[in-house]
């Protein structure tokens, strides 16, 4: 997972998540948690944290340079 504090906060919050959905696993620790499971968290983790840190356009971008503008 993102060796982040962030990452780590994302990890902690889906895996309360998931752990609510799936009571019977509420006391197993993180390294019992059978990897299927764990890999299902990370991934949800990580859609979460790119989802929440989406980049929008800059409008300092350069544009394409059109052939007329070669031209002048």
């Amino acid at each position: 997972m993102v060796e982040t504090s962030l990452g780590q906060q994302y990890l902690k919050a889906t895996l309360a998540k998931w752990r609510d959905a799936n009571p019977w696993a509420s006391d197993i620790l993180w390294e019992r948690i059978p990897s299927r499971y764990r890999n299902e968290i990370e991934q949800t983790a990580r859609s979460v944290i790119a989802k929440s840190h989406t980049v929008s356009p800059s409008e300092d971008v350069v544009r394409e340079i059109e052939d007329d503008d070669l031209a002048a």
